[in-house]
């Protein structure tokens, strides 16, 4: 990862979730195509898409939902997906533990419950989360994998058996005995370790294609989830241009130009639609002979300066969407590290959401 180290005092303030507590509700913005900005939500809220069916703008479709990009809705009609957790898939995503929450320790929840005067109610919640920030929690999903005793690339839990990587993690062998996966803390070398029972690479990777550069992690033994370890939710579905415009991205890690960085590092990176970017990748025929497919997610600034670099391979790209944090790419390629011009590439993790549900293990 290049340029910004995690900001422990601000981070968790501004996107922090909590179980039934302080929870962001509000839709994601885009822009419909005659300019004017807008929220996304499901077509059978909003009264544009049955006026005009014909020709309306996509944030995201799926098997199981479309959201479309509408005129904002007053707070007091945008209710029905509060207690809805269809949108993030079935199976193995949302069972247990609620996927893409940051949880409050006790320490917080003492905090939140604690009778007093409730002007100073405000001053201890800052100073709680300060404290939660800087004790991890901040991305309870990211995990680093290591070879034997180096740290080789990034990976995301995903439920408590399976987390989420690259397959070109995987040069160096296909045993698992030759992998950990260290998880539950922001520092590199602290964390709990854990052994793998099995790695599932995708059937059709061939390096040195990008294509289908993906696998799963499955441990040995079930997670125990708490505040600093849980779940992200996965993407299931196709993200539209209207979302793309507005969006930026999170991309976590602990890669950097050369040795690996010791303390987690995130950066936010706008979202590129591919037919920006397939220009820019059209000369890598190595790599992308079939050109930059569906099955791609670009981001990056056209001036560079943030990226993902070496060792962050593997690692997830999240979104904010509702009050949840989803998982919608993983680092897998660019061209050197923030280079002018040249965005970072990430697998879609919607493109693969079936082949991620049916090889998963709980």
């Amino acid at each position: 990862m290049f340029t910004i180290t995690l900001n422990i005092f601000d981070t968790i303030l501004v996107s922090g979730q909590f179980r039934g507590q302080l929870t962001d509700i509000s839709a994601p913005d885009c822009i419909q195509s005659n300019g004017r900005r807008g929220k996304c939500y499901r077509q059978e809220e909003c009264g544009q898409f049955y006026r005009n069916k014909v020709s309306f703008d996509v944030c995201e479709l799926s098997t199981q939902y479309l959201t479309v990009c509408c005129d904002e809705l007053p707070s007091s009609r945008y209710n029905v997906f509060r207690a809805d957790n269809s949108w993030l898939g079935d199976g193995p995503f949302a069972t247990d533990f609620e996927c893409g929450i940051r949880i409050a320790n006790r320490d917080i929840l003492d905090v939140i419950n604690a009778p007093g005067d409730p002007n100073d109610q405000g001053q201890l919640l800052i100073q709680a989360l300060t404290y939660l920030a800087a004790r991890d929690g901040t991305h309870p999903w990211m995990a680093a994998l290591w070879y034997k005793n180096r740290p080789i690339c990034g990976a995301t839990i995903i439920n408590r058996r399976s987390a989420l990587t690259s397959a070109h993690c995987f040069t160096f062998s296909r045993e698992p005995v030759d992998y950990t996966l260290t998880v539950g803390s922001i520092y590199l070398n602290q964390g709990r370790r854990l052994q793998i029972n099995r790695l599932i690479i995708h059937p059709d990777y061939r390096q040195p294609l990008v294509y289908n550069d993906i696998a799963l992690v499955i441990l040995d033994s079930p997670l125990r989830f708490d505040w600093r370890v849980n779940p992200v939710c996965l993407s299931n579905g196709f993200i539209g241009d209207s979302m793309l415009k507005t969006q930026k991205a999170t991309v976590i890690g602990f890669g950097n130009r050369s040795n690996p960085s010791r303390i987690l590092q995130e950066i936010t990176v706008p979202l590129i639609s591919a037919n920006e970017c397939g220009p820019i990748y059209a000369r890598f025929r190595k790599h992308f002979p079939f050109g930059l497919t569906d099955e791609f997610i670009c981001a990056g600034y056209p001036q560079g300066g943030k990226d993902a670099c070496s060792g962050d391979s593997g690692g997830p790209m999240t979104i904010k969407h509702y009050s949840k944090t989803m998982q919608i790419g993983i680092v897998t390629y660019g061209y050197k590290c923030a280079m002018s011009g040249f965005p970072g590439i990430y697998t879609s993790v919607g493109y693969h959401y079936r082949w991620i549900k049916e090889n998963s293990v709980r």
